[in-house]
């Protein structure tokens, strides 16, 4: 018991009293060696040992037991016990949460180059002269001798200072934040490539895939198309044309819807008859050479459609087109069905009898203002072969109708009228007629064919041209 006796006095009261404590918790405590460290001296870490017998212990080594200890184990550089973050640029901010790992340059921007744009301080030039003796003249010249640099720090922005949007004039980067006004729309016969912003400009291709020149067009409404500086505006339905500056030496087509034809009938006694061609739409034509103005207003169109053909019945008249505005109004009328009148008369209708008269005129020219006077339609032609049916006579063959260009003869449909107004020669208004080899309509204002391959009539159209030059 040497080495006990070599504590201090303070010191021994406390191993007395651990002493018995120790004798109190003998049931936990088998051995003890008061010398736990084998130093031959009692001291703090023997006694610290001690404690370890009431179950405190300091596991970290870090002089606090566990207990009391508010990490048992070691703080990572962002505080966290026991955690694995990291401060590289040692800050005393966690990486995962420093704004900046690493350094701020003189830009502030992180671990950037610092200032890095060049701006011109000073161009220097040099001037000198030369003497031209045989001219007996002194030439005075400069040429650039240095250019001295000033970098600064880059300041991003729109450099453009034409650009619409953003410009910025203190940036001396251009970050392509630039805003520029104009179509965005690919598709549009006016895109500009350069515009970020569509302003409404667009311009989309006419009705036949083509662009127009830009800011030509003084009206509105239709399918537009262009051909030899003219303007064509074409209607194949209910619409407006609206006109927003005086136009001289219009071209006007209207053209009237065709009627249907008539199909075959069986009559008792007599047998088959053959059915009626329909009048083709009268035609209302108005050239250049009229030298027509159209003032700034709003015009409404009206387009007709093709009459239905009738099979042991009656077929319909084509109706009527329109172009109508303040101080003109014209009209192209329908063409007849069998026997009708109309824009041009319908072929006179098979199984009338055959006293009967025949009625398929034409009532296009009797139209009033201008379409009277430049209204196009002709008369159908009368039925035949007059057969005997008890108790009556019946026509067996009816006729056919009448075309904008001439009237019917016999089964054959009357021609139709031919322009170029549309940029193409077309002819339009073809008469019906009721023969095996007559052709199917299929072009504006037609009539429909009669007899065994009955047909409806072809809708008009409205067409007005002008030069936009």
């Amino acid at each position: 018991m040497e080495a006990l006796m070599r504590p201090s006095r303070l010191l021994t009261p406390l191993l007395l009293l651990l002493s018995f404590a120790a004798t109190l918790h003998a049931q936990y405590v088998s051995t003890w060696d008061p010398d736990a460290d084998g130093d031959d001296v009692i001291g703090v870490n023997d006694l610290l040992a001690l404690l370890s017998v009431f179950e405190e212990i300091d596991e970290d080594d870090d002089g606090i037991f566990d207990s009391q200890d508010d990490c048992v184990g070691a703080y990572d550089a962002c505080g966290v016990c026991n955690g694995v973050g990291e401060d590289t640029d040692m800050d005393g901010v966690c990486d995962d949460i420093d704004l900046c790992v690493g350094g701020l340059d003189e830009c502030g921007v992180c671990n950037g180059p610092g200032p890095s744009v060049p701006v011109i301080d000073e161009i220097v030039y040099i001037t000198d002269s030369l003497f031209v003796p045989p001219l007996g003249t002194w030439y005075v010249y400069s040429y650039v001798l240095d250019t001295l640099y000033t970098y600064v720090c880059p300041v991003p922005g729109c450099t453009d200072p034409l650009a619409d949007l953003n410009y910025n004039p203190l940036a001396n980067v251009n970050d392509n934040s630039c805003g520029y006004f104009g179509c965005t729309s690919a598709n549009a016969c006016n895109y500009d490539v350069t515009a970020t912003v569509d302003d409404g400009t667009c311009v989309n291709p006419d009705c036949e895939g083509g662009c127009s020149p830009m800011g030509s067009i003084s009206a509105s409404g239709g399918c537009v198309s262009f051909d030899g500086g003219y303007a064509i505006h074409t209607f194949t339905s209910i619409s407006d044309f609206s006109v927003y500056q005086p136009i001289d030496s219009v071209s006007i087509l209207i053209v009237g819807g065709g009627g249907g034809g008539q199909g075959n009938s069986i009559i008792l006694s007599a047998g088959g008859v053959t059915g009626a061609g329909a009048g083709a739409g009268g035609v209302v034509y108005i050239p250049e050479s009229a030298n027509l103005q159209l003032a700034p207003q709003t015009y409404s169109i009206a387009v007709g459609q093709g009459g239905t053909y009738g099979s042991n019945g009656y077929p319909t008249n084509g109706g009527d087109s329109s172009m109508n505005g303040s101080g003109l109004s014209l009209v192209g009328k329908g063409g007849g069905s069998s026997g009708g009148p109309g824009g041009c008369g319908g072929g006179q209708r098979g199984g009338s009898y055959c006293s009967s008269s025949f009625s398929g005129v034409a009532v296009q020219a009797g139209q009033t203002g201008l379409s009277g006077f430049y209204g196009l339609g002709y008369n159908g032609s009368p039925a035949t072969t007059c057969q005997s049916a008890f108790p009556y006579q019946v026509l067996m063959v009816g006729g056919a109708g009448g075309g904008a260009g001439g009237p019917a003869m016999g089964r054959t449909g009357g021609v139709g009228f031919a322009s170029d107004i549309s940029g193409e020669f077309y002819v339009y208004s073809t008469g019906g007629g009721n023969n095996v080899s007559a052709p199917s309509p299929s072009n504006f204002g037609d009539g429909g064919r009669g007899g065994s391959q009955y047909t409806n009539g072809v809708a008009g159209v409205v067409i007005i041209r002008y030069k936009y030059e």
